[in-house]
């Protein structure tokens, strides 16, 4: 993030906190500005426990009634003549069945109570200030193209489902999704951008999140990705609530962070873990911290000049996967960044039984003698130890650069615990 940029973040931060703050105990916030980006997502709230097992086609009680003749309320929610029993209350399920010119808009201050909405109007439903808490456990409410306000919230009360779908979903000014229930953004579904939750609010992404930034405040819970996540500004990612509360992290899917030099923080998550890909961009940076419980079951995948800190004494399974380019040095303005992808550990790490895979930059033909630093455990004022070896090498031959390739040097316990990768020439199976 440029830095004509950061006054405008941090006030849109203080307002996501300030937002959050509001939610009562009954209800968990998911507040930000979501910026369309192209991306498809799915945000499921919930797990399998605590969502309702006894869900039913929902019954309209009262429906949206267009009528032009109404002029500049003919698409108000809150203009009594456009519905078919009033303004829907709490015992209504409202439904916006048709497609109409323009979304439907609401604006009544604050969330209401209802049993639940279903808006199948493409234009979309736009909470521009106000909302609804859906109350109804046994039918799922269903909204196309929930469109963002001021102090603009959905609420879905403990055992509530609400689906979000379409290719318009955006935050306008700020929207805050509330639970304890289920949120669900449909995979095919067009969203992205800025968001942060509170307390135990229980998401799920199953497409494609992609946000120019993501700011979460969520305490307890849990966000699980089974998709994909791209993340391309910096800032610190994860609960800003006390640690000591269990907010974990899976992904399943595959995370990406790209940008020029940006650099994602994510200190607050209690435990981090990877079945899927984590892919760092050239120059790019995540820092899981020392605090943070990482395990690592998937791939982690460096570009040139990334740098990927693993938290502290990570627990790498037999399937874990260290993936790291190698290349020439990328540059960004008068600062040179690693020709390759360094992986690091605050304290100490083994890589007993994980795989190590050498991506080598496509026409890069490294000179016989180079070497890469790609592993180190410590900080710049501890040296800790790395132990343990990989257990396969993939990559090791040079494309196009026979018969040169890597070799990789584990480090002698009395020295610094570097691994690096040394061109030799003739490399072993090369």
């Amino acid at each position: 993030m440029h830095k004509d940029n950061q006054p405008n973040r941090q006030a849109q931060k203080k307002r996501i906190a300030t937002a959050l703050r509001r939610s009562v105990t009954s209800r968990i916030a998911l507040v930000g500005a979501i910026a369309l980006a192209g991306s498809s997502f799915l945000l499921a709230g919930g797990s399998t426990a605590s969502a309702s097992t006894s869900a039913k086609t929902p019954v309209c009680t009262d429906t949206f009634d267009f009528n032009a003749g109404n002029g500049q309320q003919a698409y108000s929610w809150d203009f009594a003549a456009n519905w078919s029993n009033g303004v829907p209350v709490k015992s209504d399920f409202a439904c916006i069945l048709a497609n109409l010119a323009q979304p439907v808009t609401i604006a009544n201050g604050a969330a209401q109570d209802i049993l639940g909405v279903e808006s199948t109007n493409a234009a979309g439903l736009h909470f521009i200030n106000g909302g609804l808490v859906a109350t109804s456990m046994t039918e799922t409410s269903s909204i196309v193209n929930l469109i963002g306000g001021i102090q603009a919230e959905l609420g879905v009360n403990a055992g509530v489902t609400a689906r979000l779908s379409g290719t318009n979903i955006t935050g306008g000014n700020g929207i805050a999704l509330s639970g304890p229930g289920t949120v669900v953004v449909t995979a095919g579904s067009k969203a992205g951008g800025l968001f942060g939750t509170s307390n135990d609010l229980m998401l799920t992404n199953k497409g494609t999140l992609t946000g120019a930034g993501l700011s979460m405040a969520q305490c307890g819970g849990e966000l699980v990705n089974q998709g994909a996540m791209n993340l391309t500004t910096t800032g610190d990612w994860g609960p800003s609530c006390d640690t000591t509360v269990s907010t974990p992290f899976v992904n399943d899917g595959r995370l990406h962070i790209s940008g020029a030099a940006t650099q994602i923080g994510m200190s607050s998550f209690a435990a981090w873990t990877n079945n899927g890909t984590v892919s760092i961009g050239n120059t790019d940076e995540l820092n899981l911290y020392s605090a943070l419980r990482f395990t690592n079951a998937g791939t982690i995948s460096a570009g040139r000049g990334a740098f990927i800190q693993l938290g502290s004494s990570p627990t790498l399974t037999p399937s874990s996967v260290f993936e790291t380019t190698v290349g020439t040095s990328p540059k960004i303005g008068t600062t040179s960044y690693a020709p390759n992808g360094t992986f690091a550990d605050s304290t100490s790490v083994n890589l007993a039984n994980s795989t190590l895979t050498i991506v080598t930059a496509p026409g890069f033909k490294p000179k016989v003698g180079q070497s890469f630093q790609i592993v180190h455990a410590g900080t710049l004022f501890t040296h800790n130890e790395v132990t343990g070896t990989f257990g396969s090498v993939n990559g090791k031959c040079i494309p196009g650069d026979s018969p040169n390739g890597y070799q990789v040097n584990y480090p002698n316990p009395e020295v610094e615990p570097i691994v690096t990768l040394t061109v030799n020439s003739p490399a072993p199976m090369c």
